[in-house]
């Protein structure tokens, strides 16, 4: 009874995260590599001439730095909190299959070295946890990389993909 009491709160974790976001503003952290410098903030707004990008967002009065689309060099996107996101489904994912498969495999016949089910499947669960929760993170770290080499092409091109990016989507 045990078990299947904690094969039930294994599985609560793995559902937990397909719960809806409430409407959040999403702010995107970006990297803006110019030829002199790397601006590093959050994507506020972009448009056929410029981007805007906030240096943080939790201050009273953030400074809003422009850069003009003739200066950019390449834009890399990532969502802030992602690696620990893809951490903790990883390692969600990870313990509760691990803990299946070491319950399903059953008790051990008795000898020098003999595990439970129950045995098997928290050290397994918990192996299969670490390694799920380090494959979540490296996933996690993935960033967008937009190139556009000082071309007002290419930026016009990935314009309407930029904006997706930004916390003021203006048309």
């Amino acid at each position: 009874m045990k078990s299947i009491i904690l094969l039930f709160v294994l599985s609560l974790n793995f559902f937990s995260f397909a719960q809806t976001e409430s409407e959040k503003i999403k702010a995107y952290k970006v990297i803006v590599i110019t030829e002199s410098e790397r601006i590093e903030g959050f994507l506020h707004s972009a448009d056929t001439s410029k981007l805007n990008v906030l240096e943080d967002v939790k201050d009273r009065e953030p400074n809003l730095i422009t850069v003009k689309n003739t200066d950019i060099r390449r834009i890399k996107i990532g969502k802030k909190g992602r690696v620990v996101r893809g951490t903790l489904i990883g390692a969600s994912i990870g313990g509760t299959l691990g803990f299946i498969v070491g319950y399903a495999d059953g008790d051990d016949q008795g000898g020098f070295f003999s595990l439970s089910k129950e045995e098997k499947g928290l050290i397994s669960g918990i192996t299969l946890g670490l390694i799920g929760g380090g494959v979540g993170a490296i996933i996690g770290t993935g960033k967008k990389k937009i190139d556009i080499d000082f071309n007002v092409t290419k930026y016009l091109n990935s314009l309407s993909e930029i904006k997706n990016y930004a916390i003021i989507k203006n048309d």
